[in-house]
This record gives C-alpha cells, sequence and structure tokens, in this order.
C-alpha cells in the first residue's frame, strides 16, 4: 500500500493496457487533427481527427464503461 491507502497494482490486464495506450495515443491524435481542421478551416483534418476519435472510443467503452 502507498500512503493513501491504496495498492498500486492495476486492475486492468496487461494486454488492455498496452491497447488502452495506443487508443489514447489515436484519441490525442485525433483531437490535435480537430483542432487544426477547425481553426485553419480545412475540411479533412477535421473529418479524420473525428473519425479517430469516434473508433478509439467504443473500444474502451465496452470495457471499461
Amino acid at each position: 500500500m502507498n500512503t493513501s491507502g491504496y495498492t498500486t497494482k492495476s486492475l486492468v490486464p496487461p494486454d488492455h493496457r498496452a491497447v488502452l495506450r495506443i487508443l489514447v495515443a489515436l484519441g490525442l491524435a485525433g483531437f490535435a487533427l480537430i483542432i487544426w481542421g477547425l481553426l485553419a478551416p480545412v475540411f479533412w483534418p477535421t473529418l479524420f481527427g473525428t473519425t479517430a476519435v469516434v473508433v478509439a472510443h467504443p473500444w474502451r467503452t465496452d470495457r471499461f464503461g
């Protein structure tokens, strides 16, 4: 246990943690593309970023939601 009283062992299986890291990276890249597409007003980065965020989200929701 650490000083807060919680154990430091993760409840998420190692295989899921690896996939989760990839999906978080995909979601962050998608979010950056959305911001760029909205600030520049360019359609394709906005569409691709939105698609990346939407693709990355359902797996997390299914496994952890």
